[in-house]
C-alpha cells in the first residue's frame, strides 16, 4: 500500500473516541492502542467565525503575541464565539497492547463538505516554530474525496504498512484542512494483528465529527489584536 491513500470509509467507525487524551482500545489485549491529544487550531492559519465581525468576538486570545494565552483559554473562546479552525491538528501516539506486532494499514477519512463559511478570519501573524514529525496530511475537499498523504520528518512519503508494539510506539501529527470548503470529518485507523481481519479505531470528537473551514470566503482577515491582514 502506498503512502497516498484516497480515503473512503465503508464500515462503521468503532470503537468511538470517548474522551480526547485517553487511550483507545484498552480491552483489546494485543490490539492497537491510540492516544489522541488535541484538537487545536494552527494559529498561523487561524479561525473563521461565521456571520461575525471582529468586534463581535473580542477579546481574542493571543492578542498580546506568542505565549500570551493558554490552550484552555483558546478552547473557551472557540466555544463562546463558535470559531471554526482553518487547519486542525491532533497528535496521535500509537502503540501495541503487548509484544505482538500491530500492523497499521493507514487512515481512512469520512467527510461532508459545503461552501466555506463567511465571517471574520482571525489568524496570528507571528512565525511559528515547527518541530519535524511524522504527519498524516489530510485535505478534505480533494477532487475524489478526502486525500491522505503520510510523510516522515523530512516531508517524504511513508509507505504502509507500519508496525507498532508495546515497546516500539509511533507518533504522528494529524493535520487536516479544506482548500475551498467548510467540512466536518471523522477518521478511522485501520490495523490488524497476526493474519486476523482488519479492525478500525475511530478518531472523532466524543462521538461527533471535527470541523474545519477554508478562509477563502471570509469577509475580513485580521490578527488577534485586530490589525488588518492583506489577502
Amino acid at each position: 500500500m502506498s503512502g497516498v491513500l484516497v480515503a473512503v470509509v465503508t464500515g462503521a467507525l468503532a470503537p468511538a473516541l470517548e474522551k480526547l487524551g485517553e487511550w483507545l482500545n484498552p480491552g483489546d489485549e494485543h490490539g492497537l492502542r491510540v492516544r489522541v491529544e488535541g484538537p487545536s487550531a494552527l494559529p498561523v492559519r487561524g479561525w473563521i467565525v461565521e456571520g461575525k465581525a471582529f468586534d463581535d468576538v473580542t477579546p481574542v486570545p493571543g492578542a498580546s503575541g506568542p505565549g500570551s494565552t493558554t490552550e484552555s483559554e483558546i478552547a473557551e473562546w472557540e466555544r463562546r464565539v463558535g470559531a471554526v479552525p482553518v487547519v486542525q491538528q491532533l497528535r496521535l501516539i500509537l502503540t501495541g497492547g503487548s509484544a505482538k506486532a500491530v500492523r497499521l494499514h493507514g487512515l481512512n477519512v469520512e467527510r461532508e463538505c459545503q461552501p466555506s463559511l463567511r465571517g471574520v478570519h482571525i489568524r496570528s501573524d507571528f512565525d511559528q516554530h515547527v518541530v519535524p514529525s511524522r504527519v498524516f496530511n489530510v485535505q478534505l475537499d480533494g477532487p475524489n474525496g478526502a486525500k491522505v498523504i503520510v510523510t516522515d520528518e523530512d516531508g517524504k512519503p511513508i509507505d504502509f504498512p507500519l508496525y507498532v508494539t508495546q515497546s516500539v510506539p509511533e507518533e504522528f501529527e494529524l493535520t487536516v484542512w479544506a482548500d475551498k470548503q467548510d467540512c466536518t470529518w471523522k477518521g478511522a485507523l485501520i490495523w490488524s494483528v497476526d493474519d486476523n481481519e482488519d479492525k478500525t479505531t475511530a478518531v472523532e470528537d466524543n462521538g461527533r465529527p471535527f470541523r474545519v473551514s477554508s478562509s477563502d470566503a471570509a469577509s475580513s482577515h485580521v490578527t488577534p489584536a485586530g490589525d488588518s491582514l492583506e489577502y
